[in-house]
Order: structure tokens, then C-alpha cells, then sequence
């Protein structure tokens, strides 16, 4: 930023203050004078707040001459944060803040000489800014983050006054981390960076001012111990006193954000698709295909119009898809569902259509319609079809109850039309001969843990079930173990089966989805693994917390039991041509959740906590917070509100302040309790303007210390309304 304009002026008290105002611009200006009012050039307010409110921003107000017409009415045409006023008392900065553009009004009748307003905020400006960060953060580093996107001027941020530890004697905002993902809803709306701050600060307790220049950061209990005191100077004789509020009781409600899947499975095609589908072609190289009815006898008239579904498919995207990578040769596609068919986005891996039997679609409407889509289908290229973004999870210790569960929804089949049953006209016999060869289908895949640095911690590998037929299934011997590094395509494998029959019926053919891989037993299975394990591959839990991500391979492998064997279909031919006949190979995005160790193999969910407190029962008011950060006695790894521990990663269950230990929801009704469970005094009135930062009140009339609720400063006249309320210390235990 370039100084534009700068003004100075004397105060009652004989203190020289000087106004600087600052814009963004790509060169300097001649800066400009300012010219000010005799009275309330600038008053800066600080709105009242209760106590146990974390934000207590300010707002100032600058009163100038305008030299001519309409002389400042462009500072209200830049936008939000890129003008900022800086002001000094006796050559040290006092308080910053950037102008807030919503209001401007000057008297249209003048020309020169008039009064106008300018008013600036120092944190107003966080509820227009979008939460920017990724990943976990250290809270002290998401509180730096934010104030520097305030673009305010300060002097440094002091912790000095927090009293909150971990459990091992840690700095509660050093030692304790917080998820990004937390900040993010549903649909993928962030929250406003004043959200986060206020979400961060608010369950342990913390509040944040700007005072004398610096940002100062403390909790209640630290500033009662340790705050500078300051004797308030009364001026005048407008002072009252009178009493704070008294809670009858408080809930503090944490909104644990908790979802098992981590990766949900939905994909998004990247282009809008036309509503005619004889608009040829759309797009940056998209095209499409139709499907029309089978016809089993080829004396039938068709209709080129009676269409079963359309199928998009176009490889070049721009937007967001759901996925982070994949291969070059295959597509992106939607399913359109027409006449008959089923709506679906995903990856098209092969497609072979228009080319055999009676259906074959050479010409439509004067376009060639014949199509065969990707990649030859192969066994053992190693390549990678799609990668999923990355997910985080923390991490949960060595005897970890959760389990991770991997689905991968697979379209393979022979048909022309795989949403209409088999006939005549849609290749009944290559169908039937499909039930009985595809026993066992299996893709490779990887399965990647990483640090916040994209280095690989640990890989997934279950391998060795693959490579042996082993007879059996969910136990620790199928259940596969996590390995150092990177690991290689196919360390991890996915299989699709019956589980009745593995000699004579397929497990795939149409939307399917893959079971745990138990090697190739054609044993019964067990009723309890076939009704409570469900779909999906299991996966113990990492043994550190980190981000995963999921590639799934480009091979598909068949086993038959009647041609050959797992091991020898690495080095045999295809006898059976299983490969050729197929007609489409469309791939969902990869799954992922965390489930519970039991049973029936239950998602792993966190409902919301509620604490409660009875503070005193013959008040009257009552006080409901709801928190999107905290603690939970029994932590869960499907929530994105618990506090990490920043040196281990693990979710933080208890908290100390004030020599209580527990969950910090519990310690901040316990800060509640000691605030608002007894009378305390409240003194407002005209005081002398101190200058010298933030400090707690003591008054001569009064026994204790008080703390500032709210304030007006009149810096002209060197003054102040004051309005501030008695402090306690966390005085309370379990029985209160």
C-alpha cells in the first residue's frame, strides 16, 4: 500500500495524534493533506460484548473537511481492504483498521467545505473474506493467517495471557491443531474467516482486541492473573453502576461435523450436455453416443428416435470432477437416461459399440455413430486409470476400534444394451458365457497414506492374498497390513464374486461392487460374513493419521475355474477370449469410509455433545452456545471438529485450565459459572482516555478488577465512555 492522504491533530490531553490513510495502487501518490473538524475528528468504538463473546472488534470513525467537490468520494469505489487508516498517538501506532465501503454520504449542495465520513473497521472485514487455508493448522498459525487478511497494520500478536494447556503442559494455541475441512459445509460453501476465528476461539475461551496497536489474544483466567491494571480516571459526573447479568443455566452444544465417508463416490461430468442429441458435435472435442432398442428380428422397422439412453463422453475438462487425475486414455461420461437405461457419472475405461449384430448403428440420420472407446483391455500394465483427491484422517493409536471400508462400484459386460435384459438381440450367448467364466473379477489399485508434504508414510498391501488361493475370508489373514513408502499399482487388490456360487455365477455384470478379497475359495461362506461384512474391501486403520488417496489400476483380471489359475494367468493365454467380447467397462469414483469394528461392520459416526451447566437457579436467563470445534471424552475419526495435538496428530480429549482438567466445553462452563452465577458490579461513565493498550480497571470505590465491555474514545477531546464489568478468576469444581 501507498500513503495517499495524512493529517494531524492536538488533543485536550496534549497528545498529538496523526491520521494516515493508505490504498493499494501500482505507484505512489502525491499524498495528500487532511483536514479536520474542530470536534470528534475521530472517535473509535469498541460495541459492548458479553464476556464469553471471543471477537471484540472495533470501529472508527473519521470526520474530515472535504477541500472540493466530491474530493473523497472515490476511496468508496475500491474494493473491501484495499484502503486502510493507520493512526499514531505521539508517533506509535494506536489502532488500523480498512475502510468499509457500504455507506457514503456528503452534502450534494456544497461544493467545498462540507463534512464527510469515512468509517473503518478492523475486523468487520472477516465476515466478507472466505476461510482460504487447507489442511490442519496450528491455531496460533490460523490466528496469524486471519489478522494478516484483515491488511491491518500491528504491532504483533500477544499470547501472553492464556492460561489454557494441554494435558501435558502445553500452550493450548501452539499445542493444539484444528482441521481445515471443518470450515467447509456440505456443499463445499466455506465459512467467512470471522466463522473460523469465532470457532476456534469461543470452546477454549478466547478472546481477541485490538488495543494500543497490537493484537492481544488471552483467556479471562490468564488476564485475572496476569493482566496489567490501570486506575480508571473518572472526568465528569455521569457515572453509574450496576449489575452484570446472572445465567440460571448454560449448554454448550459441539457440532461435531462427523461423517464416516471421507470419500463419497460422486463425480461430476465436466461439460453441460446438450438437449438434443443430434446436435453434432458440442464442445471442445465432446461427443456422444446413443443407444437404441435391441431389435431381435431385423425385419422390424426401427425407429432412430427411440432412444434407450445417451451416453456422453469427452476427455478434455476445466472443471472439477470429483477426481484428481485420470488417464489419458479414457473419458469422462454421463448417462442419460432416455427410454430406458440409468443416470450415472464416471469413467469410461472401454466401450465397444455399433459394430456387430443387427443393431448396428453405421448410420444415423446421416452420422456415423460407431464407436470403440479407450484403451485395449489388458492384464498387467501397471498403468493408473483415476486418483482420487486426498483425504485426511488422524490418527487413532495402536489399538484402533475403526476400520476403513473401500467400495468400488464396476460396470463390465457384454451386452449391447447392459440395462436390458439378455436376448437375442442383445447377446445372450456372450451374457451366459460371461455368468459362468467371470468367477472372480479383480482390478489392482493403490492405496496411499501421506504427510501434509505429499511424502508416502505408509502403503496398503494385501497382495499376498491375491497371489495364493487361499481358503477363506474376513480374518486377519485376508485383511492385509499397512507397509512403509510409496508401494507400487496392484500392492492392493479389489475383487468382485458371488458369494453362493464361485464356479458357475459372476459377482459382476452390470453395476456391481466389490466384496472383501478372500483369495479364490470356492468354499461356502460363512452366513455371518456374508450378511454383516456388506460390499466393500476392508482395510485396518493406519497406523498414523495423514491423507489418503486411492488409484485404481487400469488391469482387469477374470478367473475361471474351469481354464486356470490365479497364478498362471500372469504368463497363459486368454483361452476363452474372455476379454474380446466385452462391450463396456464404466468405472464409479472409489469409496471410502471409516466403519466400527463389530458385527455388522457400522458406520463410525459422532452425534453432537451437549454439556450443560446449572449456574445459579434463582436467575432467570438462560445460555446456549453451539461450537464448531472442541473436545469429546471418547474421540471418533469421523469428526472434523476435534481438536488435534499438534506434535502427535491424535484428536485431544482434555484440556486444563486453572488446575481443573476436561474437555474444554466443560472448562468454558466452568469460566461461565465463574462470571455469571453471582452479582457482579458493572461501572460505566466519562473516564480519562488511556493510551497504553489493553490492561484490566481497578476503581477506587471498589474492591477487585474489572475488564472493558465496551468503549467509545473521543480522541480530540481525550476521553472516553467506558463501560466495564467486574472479572472473577475460574473459581469452580465438578460439584458446582
Amino acid at each position: 500500500m501507498y500513503e495517499r492522504y495524512r493529517g494531524r491533530f492536538g488533543s485536550q490531553d496534549n497528545k498529538q495524534w496523526e491520521v494516515r490513510i493508505l490504498q493499494d495502487a501500482d505507484a505512489a501518490y502525491t499524498v495528500g493533506s487532511l483536514d479536520f473538524p474542530a470536534e470528534e475528528p475521530l472517535t473509535i468504538e469498541w460495541a459492548e460484548k458479553d464476556k464469553y463473546e471471543p471477537i471484540q472488534g472495533s470501529v472508527a470513525t473519521l470526520r474530515l473537511i472535504s477541500p472540493g467537490d466530491r474530493t473523497y468520494e472515490d476511496l468508496y469505489t475500491i474494493e473491501v481492504g484495499k484502503i486502510r487508516m493507520d493512526v499514531y498517538c505521539n508517533d506509535s501506532l494506536y489502532w488500523s483498521g480498512t475502510l468499509d465501503p457500504e455507506f457514503y454520504e456528503e452534502p450534494y449542495a456544497y461544493t467545498e467545505g462540507y463534512e464527510v465520513e469515512l468509517v473503518f473497521s478492523d475486523f468487520g472485514i472477516l465476515e466478507r473474506l472466505r476461510y482460504d487455508l487447507t489442511g490442519v493448522q496450528e491455531l496460533s498459525s490460523l490466528i496469524e493467517h486471519i489478522m494478516e487478511a484483515t491488511g491491518i497494520s500491528t504491532s504483533g500478536i500477544e499470547y501472553g495471557n492464556v492460561s489454557l494447556k494441554t494435558t501435558s503442559g502445553g500452550n493450548g494455541l501452539f499445542a493444539l491443531s484444528v482441521r481445515s475441512d471443518n470450515f467447509k459445509d456440505e456443499d463445499g460453501e466455506l465459512s467467512s474467516m470471522k466463522d473460523a476465528l469465532e470457532a476456534v476461539l469461543q470452546p477454549l475461551a478466547l478472546r481477541i482486541i485490538q488495543r494500543g496497536g497490537g493484537i492481544h489474544v488471552y483467556d479471562l483466567h490468564g488476564e485475572y492473573a496476569n493482566g496489567v491494571t490501570n486506575e480508571i480516571n473518572w472526568k465528569g459526573e455521569d457515572q453509574m453502576m450496576g449489575s452484570d447479568k446472572v445465567l440460571n443455566n448454560a449448554k454448550v452444544t459441539l457440532s461435531t461435523y462427523s461423517n464416516a465417508e471421507l470419500l463419497d463416490g460422486e463425480m461430476t461430468y465436466p461439460w453441460e450436455c446438450p438437449s438434443n442429441v443430434f446436435s453434432w458435435p458440442y464442445g471442445p472435442t465432446d461427443n456422444y453416443c446413443v443407444l437404441l432398442p435391441s431389435y431381435a428380428d431385423e425385419d422390424v422397422e426401427r425407429d432412430d428416435y427411440n432412444i434407450s439412453f445417451v451416453i456422453y463422453y469427452t476427455s478434455a475438462t476445466d472443471k472439477e470432477t470429483g477426481l484428481a487425475y485420470r488417464n489419458a486414455n479414457a473419458y469422462y461420461y454421463h448417462i442419460r437416461p432416455m427410454l430406458g437405461g440409468e443416470e450415472s457419472n464416471g469413467v469410461l475405461r472401454y466401450l465397444k459399440q455399433g459394430t456387430l449384430g443387427p443393431d448396428s448403428l453405421a448410420n444415423l440420420n446421416g452420422k456415423s455413430w460407431l464407436r470403440t472407446l479407450g484403451a485395449a483391455i489388458s492384464r498387467n500394465t501397471k498403468q493408473v486409470l483415476m486418483r482420487t483427491h486426498q483425504v485426511y484422517i488422524p490418527k487413532m493409536g495402536q489399538t484402533s476400534p475403526y476400520m476403513l471400508r473401500l467400495t468400488q462400484e464396476l460396470l463390465v459386460d457384454p451386452r449391447y444394451n447392459p440395462f436390458s435384459e439378455a436376448s437375442e438381440g442383445n447377446e445372450e450367448g456372450n451374457f451366459k458365457n460371461a455368468q459362468v467364466w467371470y468367477g472372480y473379477v479383480m482390478i489392482p489399485a493403490r492405496v496411499v497414506l501421506r504427510d501434509a508434504d505429499g511424502n508416502a508414510l505408509y502403503h496398503y498391501y494385501n497382495e499376498s492374498v491375491a497371489n495364493d488361493n487361499h481358503r477363506g475370508w474376513l480374518h486377519k489373514n485376508t485383511v492385509g497390513r499397512w507397509i512403509s513408502g510409496e508401494g507400487t499399482m496392484g500392492d492392493c487388490w479389489l475383487s468382485w464374486y458371488d458369494t453362493e456360487d464361485r464356479s458357475e455365477k459372476s459377482g459382476a455384470l452390470g453395476w456391481k461392487t466389490n466384496r472383501h478379497f478372500i483369495g479364490l475359495s470356492t468354499e461356502a461362506l460363512s452366513a455371518s460374513f456374508k450378511s454383516h461384512t456388506g460390499d466393500g474391501q476392508y482395510l485396518p486403520y493406519p497406523p498414523t493419521g495423514g491423507y489418503l488417496e486411492v488409484e485404481i489400476g487400469m488391469d482387469f483380471w477374470v478367473y475361471d475355474f474351469g481354464e486356470t489359475t490365479w497364478k498362471s494367468l500372469y504368463t497363459n493365454a486368454d483361452k476363452k477370449d474372455l476379454y474380446s467380447k466385452i462391450r463396456w467397462m464404466l468405472y464409479k469414483a472409489p469409496k471410502l469410509q471409516v466403519v466400527n469394528v463389530s458385527p455388522n461392520m457400522e458406520d463410525a459416526e459422532m452425534d453432537d455433545v451437549e454439556y450443560n451447566s446449572y449456574i445459579n437457579p434463582a436467575a432467570k436467563e438462560e445460555l446456549e452456545l453451539t461450537t464448531m470445534c472442541g473436545t469429546a471424552a471418547t474421540p471418533c475419526p469421523t469428526s472434523k471438529a476435534l481438536f488435534l495435538n499438534t506434535s502427535t496428530g491424535e484428536q485431544v480429549s482434555e484440556l486444563k485450565r486453572a488446575g481443573r482438567t476436561g474437555q474444554c466445553e466443560k472448562l468454558l462452563l466452568g469460566t461461565i459459572y465463574s462470571q455469571y452465577a453471582t452479582r457482579h458490579a458493572k461501572l460505566q461513565g466519562t473516564a480519562r482516555l488511556e493510551t497504553n493498550g489493553l490492561y484490566l480497571y481497578t476503581e477506587a470505590s471498589q474492591q477487585g478488577l474489572f475488564i472493558l465491555a465496551g468503549e467509545v474514545q473521543d480522541l480530540q477531546a481525550g476521553t472516553c465512555e467506558i463501560n466495564v464489568v467486574e472479572l472473577r478468576p475460574d473459581e469452580w469444581d465438578e460439584s458446582d
